[in-house]
């Protein structure tokens, strides 16, 4: 009797043992697993992968602009048990200058029988913005940008204003895409109008707009900036610095009257001597009246300022229709397109 309860109790002991190591197994192969999370970063294409024991996951792939990363919902076998692997799409943060700061939290989750293990981590990644690549910025309601909204601006390095190789963008300055035509009259690509020397950007959809002070059109000329030698738009109130970043300005007069003789524009057409055809993609966004801001020439006519004034009263800008481009100037208090470059 005794013997027949002690083998029993020795298959019972072997059986509790066989589990425990197999489940503990599980556990620790698991537990293992979670502490080999590693970040492996390619610094050519942005490319981060999960390492579990050795071995490579799902990568998630950052592209420069947009943000984007796969979502693997297959569970992966590891063990004993199953493993989890979810990537919520990244959330990004605009850190100036075209730069993306990147984080994407990841929650990985495992199962043992009726054990489960979860784990968090996550991936940060700084992109760098370069010349040609495109460039998502956050502009935010307030004393320049008239509406808040995200604009995804192309850009391209050209020789073409005379100084050098300068990084220009290739659509308006608060517009939402390159313009479609030299003749594209829709808001979308016409983007913001701004008067000589203020800071302030104003939208015209179907009215004038601004959602921040000042929302009164001013029809007076703004002539308070002097400086040594030179007079023309303050840098502070520059809308390429104040929207763009450090480094992004208002082209100069000179620079103007360069891209259009080293463009050899003669109007605004789609081809080799057409300001549309260059690489600048510049379009007919027509103008805000300095009486009132009424919209005018949209799909017609373009004007867009420089950063030097002419006279007291007026700026000096490029202009441009179906059968003429020069520089010029006119009145500051009428609202022009506006065209960024970055040395």
């Amino acid at each position: 009797m005794f013997q027949r309860n002690k083998s029993q109790v020795l298959i019972v002991v072997f059986l509790m043992m066989f589990i425990t190591l197999t489940l503990g197994a599980a556990f620790l192969y698991f537990s293992r697993s979670s502490k080999d999370i590693t970040r492996i970063q390619s610094n050519t294409d942005k490319a981060y992968s999960l390492a579990k024991t050795g071995l490579d996951r799902a990568a998630l792939c950052f592209q420069k602009a947009p943000l984007s990363c796969s979502i693997p919902t297959t569970p992966v076998a590891l063990g004993y048990g199953q493993y989890w692997i979810n990537f919520p799409p990244p959330t990004t943060q605009d850190v100036g200058g075209g730069n993306t700061l990147a984080r994407v939290n990841i929650t990985s989750t495992g199962q043992s029988g009726r054990a489960t293990r979860v784990l968090t981590d996550y991936f940060e990644s700084f992109v760098s913005w370069t010349c040609g690549s495109s460039m998502v910025v956050t502009h935010t309601a307030g004393t320049v940008a008239p509406v808040t909204k995200t604009v995804t601006y192309g850009t391209v390095s050209t020789t073409l204003g005379g100084t050098g190789a300068k990084c220009w963008i290739t659509q308006n300055l608060g517009a939402d895409r390159q313009a479609l035509s030299a003749i594209d009259n829709t808001e979308a690509s016409a983007g913001w109008y701004w008067q000589f020397n203020r800071a302030a950007g104003w939208r015209y959809d179907t009215s004038l707009y601004r959602s921040s002070s000042p929302t009164t059109w001013d029809a007076t000329n703004d002539n308070e900036y002097t400086c040594t030698d030179c007079t023309g738009w303050n840098p502070a109130k520059d809308p390429c610095t104040l929207l763009l970043g450090t480094g992004w300005r208002l082209p100069t007069n000179a620079e103007w009257t360069n891209a259009d003789a080293t463009g050899g524009w003669v109007d605004y057409d789609n081809d080799a001597t057409g300001t549309f055809g260059s690489v600048l993609k510049l379009h007919a966004a027509g103008l805000l009246a300095g009486t009132g801001g009424a919209l005018s020439s949209r799909g017609s006519i373009g004007y867009y300022w420089s950063s030097t004034q002419h006279a007291v009263s007026s700026g000096c800008h490029l202009t441009f229709y179906n059968s003429v481009s020069q520089t010029s100037w006119y009145a500051k208090d009428y609202g022009f397109s506006v065209r960024c470059l970055k040395d």
